[in-house]
């Protein structure tokens, strides 16, 4: 009031608040490096960090559910910031179907549809089946890898006649 008069003043104004947060080191990845996922994934929930997240990654000599590293390693990074944990999903191979005692056909037909390449070798054994497989590379594999599969070939039996001329 200023006379005896009302008047309304309206201002706007904008706030800005903020609140520093402090900066959290993460571990280095020798220090988890094939550990449990859950022991990690609790060792950083402790050390305050809120926005952890685990992905999957094929790893040749870490066994499912070993951590391989961290995406942010010894670093300094704020508590929400995201973090992930690449966790092994093992050596990424996947069973190769047996294919011993099929035809060299069906063999091929099967590993192809299985996602896999083929190599035909021959051999000759007289105690199994002609054409069939009788020996297979690999009982894993990754996707996309050679298999070489071994057929039986038996030699073709030819009958005829042989005439010999002998001259005296």
């Amino acid at each position: 009031t200023i006379n005896n008069k009302s008047m309304k003043l309206t201002t706007e104004f904008t706030i800005v608040v903020s609140l520093e947060r402090e900066k959290i080191e993460t571990p280095k990845n020798e220090k988890i490096l094939g550990k449990e996922e859950a022991e990690v994934f609790e060792m950083l929930e402790k050390l305050g960090f809120t926005n952890v997240v685990i992905e999957q990654e094929s790893h040749d000599t870490l066994k499912e559910g070993l951590v391989i590293k961290l995406s942010e390693e010894g670093k300094k990074i704020y508590p929400t910031d995201q973090l992930i944990i690449y966790v092994s999903s093992g050596d990424g191979k996947i069973e190769v179907p047996d294919v011993v005692g099929k035809t060299e056909a069906e063999a091929k037909e099967e590993l192809e549809e299985a996602g896999f390449k083929v190599k035909v070798k021959t051999t000759e054994d007289s105690k199994s089946d002609d054409g069939a497989v009788v020996k297979q590379s690999k009982t894993k594999a990754k996707e996309g890898d050679t298999i070489t599969i071994t057929v039986n070939k038996l030699p073709k039996k030819v009958e005829g006649q042989v005439t010999v001329n002998v001259a005296s």
